[in-house]
């Protein structure tokens, strides 16, 4: 029932808002997937960052806002209940202006095991290329399988043969931080803000504005990379 609600309110948001920012597709959407077995699944975003901006007045986009924040404390139950994801919709008004940023962020990790995971997929098309590419660059990468996704993996003992180390760190983006300031009319600060579903009242006429992103520092491996 929440998915379906969703849903439902993704297509009145797409219908009833100007996308001002998005950091994947300007519409709001489930995705499509095939499982393991061939069959077609519909999935909701992760996360979402988007900013849309009301044609019209809010208040039936408001009303079923509410029906699936009231659908989704039914489907975890309320005693486990703890906070709403970031894909629900908060609602601004009086915004001036909109101040977007986002980075990347790492995490590094030793190498260790029988074998390193290098990619999962829920999309089984995906494999076959990605295993001749891994077999190109003389590893024997195998495909195991999971409950709900397969998992491209080579022994480790040869990744470390191959790279000649005997200590190996990966380090991999975990995803990109989006952050937001919003500055309201008649004020000369900015304030932070969740950048996920922002929905943007009909009366403002915000500026979304992309600041200049700073440089690496000088120490940092994308620099130390092109050196």
């Amino acid at each position: 029932m929440f998915y379906l609600t969703e849903q439902k309110l993704f297509h009145m948001l797409n219908e009833q808002c100007q996308c001002l920012y998005s950091s994947g597709d300007d519409e709001l959407k489930y995705s499509e997937f095939k499982n393991q077995h061939g069959t077609v699944l519909n999935k909701p975003p992760r996360f979402v960052h988007w900013i849309g901006h009301l044609k019209g007045d809010a208040d039936e986009i408001k009303e079923r806002a509410a029906l699936m924040r009231n659908d989704y404390v039914r489907a975890v139950g309320e005693k486990k209940f703890t906070k709403y994801p970031s894909r629900f919709p908060v609602f601004y008004s009086n915004v001036e202006q909109i101040n977007v940023t986002q980075h990347r962020a790492y995490s590094s990790v030793r190498v260790e095991g029988e074998y390193v995971t290098v990619k999962t997929y829920t999309d089984v098309k995906d494999i076959p290329p990605d295993l001749e590419k891994l077999r190109a660059a003389g590893f024997t990468p195998e495909v195991l399988d999971e409950v709900l996704f397969k998992s491209l993996v080579i022994p480790v003992a040869e990744f470390y043969e191959l790279a000649g180390a005997d200590r190996i760190q990966a380090r991999r983006q975990t995803g990109v931080q989006y952050r937001a300031t919003v500055r309201y009319v008649g004020e000369s600060r900015d304030v932070r803000a969740m950048l996920g579903l922002m929905v943007i009242d009909q009366d403002s006429d915000p500026a979304v504005v992309f600041p200049v992103p700073e440089a690496p520092r000088p120490h940092s491996l994308a620099v130390a990379g092109r050196e």
